[in-house]
Formats: C-alpha cells, structure tokens, sequence
C-alpha cells in the first residue's frame, strides 16, 4: 500500500512537472521576427548598413519593433546614434534617427549580458500596424562620427506582437 501511494505521488510530480512546463511555454509567444548580425570585429564601417528582410503577414495586430545593441568594453562612448532606413514592400521608405545610451553618468555600462559584453535594448515602434503585407527591409548604420566604429559587436531586430491585454 505505501508502495502504490509512493508510486502514485512519483506520478503526480512528474504529470505536475510537465503540466506546468507545457502551459508556461505556450504562454510564451514567438516573436515574428528575430535577427541579429555581427559588425566587423576591427570596427564597423559607417558604409556598411546592416540589413535585415522581414516577411510580414499581419496587417491587423499591432507589433513592438526593438533594436538590439550589443557592445564590449572597447566602445568609447556612453552613447550611440543611429539611422534606420525601413523600406515597405511597395517602396516606401522611412528614415529615422535614434540614441542609444549605453553606460551611465558614471561610465557603468548598462543593460544585460555575460562578462564584459552588454546589450540593450531600444524601442523602434510601438504598437504599430504594417500597412501592406510582404517584405520589408530595414537598414541599420551607425550615425557616429567615426569612419569605424570599434566596439559595437552586433546589432539586432526583432517584432513583437502586440496582444489585446497590452502584454507581449
């Protein structure tokens, strides 16, 4: 009998286990989109744009649009600028300019990662709706005065939706 109830709670946990990683996973939404290319270790060139194309279906759920900066303690500044070139599948074309800060008053980097590399995060769009359906292109430059720029080591993209409660 304390066998068959040993048996049953060993049962129990690992149904429970499963149970709860399941439902946690399906809660998590995938973003549409997710990119990151790496810069030139030896500096990034201010002629060279990265680029990311991203198919789009949905012209009805707003989406998050975030550009991920990742750096290493070789960046000079606290700060960095860049332009955004988004080109729509008709051709439209929209350019924008936007800081980055990377470290505090005090130099302290900011944002998250392992060792000495950092990365954050900055808001592109909020709760936008793509106008037409297809692929865009989004080109990224650095805006700093620097010809080469050393110590940014990658940059990223990534769209969101946007669900009904305000939750990502």
């Amino acid at each position: 009998m304390e066998q068959a109830l040993l048996h049953n709670h060993k049962t129990f946990v690992v149904f429970a286990i499963f149970w709860l990683s399941f439902s946690l996973h399906s809660c998590v939404e995938k973003p549409v989109f997710a990119g990151n290319e790496k810069v030139a270790t030896t500096g990034w060139d201010v002629a060279k744009p990265v680029l990311f194309e991203v198919a789009i279906t949905d012209t009805i759920t707003a989406h998050d649009m975030l550009i991920h900066v990742r750096n290493t303690p070789e960046y000079a500044y606290q700060n960095f600028w860049m332009f955004v070139e988004s080109s729509s599948p008709s051709g439209v074309v929209q350019k924008d300019t936007l800081e980055c800060i990377l470290a505090d008053n005090a130099g302290k980097w900011l944002g998250k990662g392992v060792a000495s590399t950092r990365e954050i995060s900055v808001m592109y769009f909020e709760k936008i709706r793509f106008p037409e359906k297809g692929t865009y292109t989004f080109s990224i430059s650095q805006g700093m005065r620097n010809v080469s720029l050393v110590g940014i080591e990658s940059i990223g993209l990534s769209i969101l939706k946007e669900k009904e409660n305000g939750e990502k």
